[in-house]
């Protein structure tokens, strides 16, 4: 198939585009479509003057930016391959001396934010047909669009200090917002919303001359009957008095006492009108979430902000803007930029497998797609190839059958002198030992998402108790903090001249721990009894044994500590830039809430995750042991594309029970061990499997598949037909 460039794919619709004469005029043609009516220059500054502005647009930069661009190039067969070199490839890598291609990326997001625009001018050599050789980023507000009424596009002209430079068209790849306005300028988010962002803007500067030149008394306590009032040198004096001693925020407060005769006091308190600032700031930053399409809770609005509605608005925010936006940037990408390198590549995408907040979905994908295999409506070899997969040798039968090709292909060979099956053991006759010669577990497979799914079932009602204890413990903190600020002692002498008093730290410290310590040890226990009941053996898990118990306390004691630790040193660093800043005690309290907002959501789903699976771990570890039948324990990685490579290598590592795995340099008893570093245990989610004592009339299958496989085995020949594991 050949190829057409972008410029002649234009060209040719344009000749069909008869409305040009009248839809473009003579003006625009000749001078160009200025950027001032919909984007002026001045949109660009409310970055630097809009806290909501500022939080929305880097969000959405940093996000899109942070997102691998993918190149493909069409097969003959109608597959598509992955380009990873050429120069095209190499360009994206770098795409000029100075910058990268992420810095580009988020140029471009906060341009088409700020302007709804955004340009890249490409050097293209000296005669302007050559393949780029850099991109460089432009100020939207400087770049003029010219259109032409018969070709749509005449060129742009970059207008800057006196100096007007003119770029064919293609020099220049142009990104825009949709505006059914003016096609030929972007719309910005901006105009939608700018008196909204103005009124927040003027009813701060308002708020701040009120602070700076304002007054506001606690109270005045006067003269009161008709012989006790003022005469004007008197009166003129007073004024004087109460401007010198009750201007400024570091005044407010204050009571102003007036002698004299029998007195009354007043309280001063703030009034209707005065409160209405703080609606107004509210209403302007919901308006600017709502333009930019960013929950309110994700740029720091946590009045209504809980652990749930953090994660929905994650989601929404990858799933209705981020992901469109991301892919309307790629499609430019491939309409205007690839054809210029002679079919080095057809399509450029951006990847979303690494955003965790979107991997909820692709999990659902799974389970439909698994139904479909299960059912035989699609075989595993269709499925492969609509992941860019290669077949495997038995993924063209339908389920049964391929998993009765496994089984059979798996099966080790025997010899006539080979020992007979033993006829005892605790699950029952020599028909189990053949089931077990049967029974493999291999990444990916229905044995491997049959034991994830009962350890991931298991562990997540733990984390959901655990990550709501941390929430209300940080909320708990922030209440504290913020009352001692409430009660006149400086943050900054707390947490930055001289940090919290070791028997205030100590106590915040002991309070998590008596939180955490019965959590934990639920977890233990539950997990110590499944490994029990998995592994078919009478006897109970004993919570109390001293080495449980002695786990379980170093696990509270060393994790509370960090996770203070973690807080009092951002809080430290926190106020101490605040006070470097010269910042009022506000804006200091608003750094707390910052922090501990931060803590209240993502840090408290670490935390959870990360302790739940390290003690859920741990109490099957403890299970084994307490078993008696257990010689070997087996690493099994969790099943997703947010695996670590490592984790993902240790898959199936054996080792003696009492022994270490040998995970990424570090030795670990089991996943999560904090023997670990942290980069080796947040978030992990492994689990293990278990060889059994031959001596104890095991079999060496694993643990979580038992209760399955015991039920096959009661059933008569044939009535199964064959082992599927669920």
């Amino acid at each position: 198939m050949s190829k057409i460039s972008w410029l002649d794919r234009l060209g040719a619709a344009i000749r069909a585009y008869r409305i040009g004469p009248a839809a473009i005029s003579i003006s625009d043609a000749s001078m160009g479509v200025s950027p001032e009516m919909f984007a002026p220059e001045s949109y660009g500054e409310y970055l630097a003057k809009s806290v909501g502005v500022y939080a929305c647009v880097m969000l959405r930069s940093r996000l899109i930016s942070s997102l691998p661009l993918m190149l493909y190039r069409s097969k003959s067969n109608g597959d598509r391959e992955a380009v990873n070199g050429g120069e095209l490839h190499a360009l994206l890598a770098a795409v000029n001396p100075f910058w990268t291609f992420q810095q580009l990326i988020s140029m471009t997001e906060m341009s088409l934010n700020l302007h709804g625009s955004a340009y890249w001018v490409l050097d293209r050599g000296d005669g302007g047909n050559r393949a780029p050789r850099e991109i460089w980023w432009a100020n939207p507000s400087k770049m003029i669009v010219v259109p032409h009424q018969t070709n749509y596009l005449a060129g742009y002209v970059y207008e800057q200090q006196g100096q007007r430079i003119k770029l064919a068209p293609n020099e220049v790849i142009w990104f825009r917002t949709p505006n059914p306005l003016n096609e030929f300028a972007g719309l910005s988010p901006i105009a939608a919303a700018r008196l909204s962002i103005d009124l927040g803007i003027a009813g701060l500067k308002s708020n701040k001359n009120l602070f700076d030149h304002g007054m506001h008394l606690g109270g005045i306590i006067s003269p009161t009957g008709s012989s006790s009032g003022f005469t004007a040198a008197q009166a003129a004096e007073l004024s004087k008095s109460i401007e010198r001693r009750f201007t400024g925020i570091g005044k407010f407060h204050k009571w102003l006492i007036a002698t004299g005769g029998e007195l009354k006091a007043q309280p001063m308190g703030i009034n209707p009108k005065d409160a209405e600032f703080i609606e107004q700031m509210k209403w302007s930053l919901a308006d600017i979430c709502r333009v930019y399409q960013v929950p309110p809770v994700l740029v720091q609005d946590l009045e209504k902000s809980s652990y749930s509605n953090f994660e929905q608005s994650l989601t929404a925010l990858w799933t209705l803007c981020l992901q469109p936006q991301a892919r309307a940037i790629a499609a430019q990408i491939t309409e205007q930029l690839l054809p210029m390198f002679g079919g080095q590549a057809d399509i450029c995408e951006f990847d979303f497998s690494g955003i965790d907040a979107l991997q909820e979905g692709e999990d659902s994908k799974w389970g439909r797609e698994q139904g479909q295999i299960s059912a035989g409506a699609i075989t595993i070899n269709e499925w492969r190839a609509t992941r860019g997969l290669d077949p495997v040798p038995w993924g063209d039968a339908p389920s049964g059958a391929a998993s009765e090709t496994i089984a059979e292909n798996d099966t080790p060979s025997t010899t006539d002198d080979a020992p007979p099956p033993e006829k005892s053991g605790r699950l029952g006759s020599g028909r189990r030992r053949k089931f077990r010669d049967r029974v493999k577990i291999a990444y990916g497979d229905d044995a491997h998402r049959a034991l994830m799914a009962r350890f991931e079932k298991r562990a997540t009602r733990h984390e959901r108790d655990f990550r709501r204890m941390m929430t209300n413990y940080f909320e708990d903190q922030q209440r504290a903090f913020l009352a001692e600020l409430q009660s006149g002692k400086s943050l900054i002498d707390l947490f930055v001249r001289a940090p919290f008093s070791n028997d205030e730290r100590a106590r915040w410290v002991a309070e998590l721990q008596r939180r955490a310590r019965p959590l934990i040890s639920e977890a233990v226990d539950d997990a110590g009894e499944a490994t029990l009941s998995e592994l078919a053996v009478s006897v109970s898990f004993n919570l109390q044994n001293p080495r449980t118990q002695a786990a379980i306390r170093r696990q509270a004691q060393t994790f509370a500590e960090q996770v203070n630790e973690t807080t009092y040193t951002a809080l430290k660093t926190s106020l101490a830039a605040g006070e470097a800043a010269g910042e009022s005690f506000d804006a200091l309290a608003s750094r707390v809430t910052h922090i501990m907002g931060i803590a209240q959501t993502s840090r408290a789903e670490a935390i959870a995750r990360t302790e739940i699976i390290r003690a859920t771990n741990y109490g099957a570890v403890e299970g084994a042991r307490q078993s008696g039948v257990v010689a070997q324990k087996k690493w099994l990685s969790t099943l997703d594309n947010r695996t670590r490579d490592a984790h993902l290598d240790a898959m199936d590592q054996t080792v003696q029970l009492d022994e270490p795995f040998e995970v990424d340099g570090e030795q670990m008893d089991f996943p999560g061990d904090p023997a670990g570093s942290a980069e080796n245990t947040i978030n992990c989610r492994c689990t293990l499997t278990w060889v059994v004592n031959a001596e104890s009339g095991g079999d060496g299958v694993q643990s979580g598949a038992i209760a399955q496989i015991q039920k096959w085995l009661t059933q008569p020949e044939g009535e199964n037909g064959h082992a599927h594991i669920h």
